[in-house]
């Protein structure tokens, strides 16, 4: 494909988009991704979200729910408690198979919102506060898109965008 090439979603298509505050705990808390408890929290600079696309294909009525969430990853545990809630709401409108939940990688949250021990280490354990702050706030986020869908289209475009990013600085990274 040319830079200059695009690409259009076929079929008719109902899109809505909703997004939700997961930012859990503000302060004292152990940070994710460091492995360090002494990363602690110390109060609020930034509010995180759960930033939610549904797309469902009208001729079928399939659905996807894509999220980005502004964590450093994405939990199993989150995963699994966001589509039994979602359950509790719609019924099998969502399940494993058509939600999928992202991370943006951040460093600048809580921790503690995994099931697996080695991924709450820095936080000093699990956080059922922060788990339940992510895991509610990307249903509920899941919840706005899926009610607000109109129609819409999905255009993709690929190109080359240079000189715009770095993925880490060096003096950042030696922090």
């Amino acid at each position: 494909m040319t830079a200059d090439a695009t690409t259009e979603s076929p079929g008719r298509l109902l899109i809505g988009c909703g997004m939700h505050d997961i930012t859990g705990p503000a302060a004292e808390r152990g940070m994710m991704g460091y492995a360090s408890p002494f990363q602690q929290t110390a109060g609020i600079h930034m509010r995180l979200f759960s930033r939610v696309f549904v797309i469902e294909a009208e001729s079928t009525g399939d659905r996807l729910a894509f999220v980005s969430a502004e964590l450093c990853l994405i939990s199993q545990a989150v995963k699994l408690a966001v589509v039994s809630r979602l359950r509790q709401f719609v019924g099998d409108r969502f399940t494993n198979a058509n939600v999928m939940i992202s991370a943006t990688h951040t460093h600048s949250g809580p921790g503690g919102y995994s099931h697996h021990t080695l991924y709450n280490l820095s936080a000093l354990g699990f956080d059922r506060q922060n788990f339940e702050a992510i895991v509610s706030g990307v249903t509920e986020s899941i919840l706005r898109a899926d009610a607000n869908r109109q129609p819409g289209r999905i255009k993709i475009a690929a190109g080359e965008l240079g000189g715009v990013t770095k993925n880490r600085s060096l003096e950042a990274y030696l922090r």
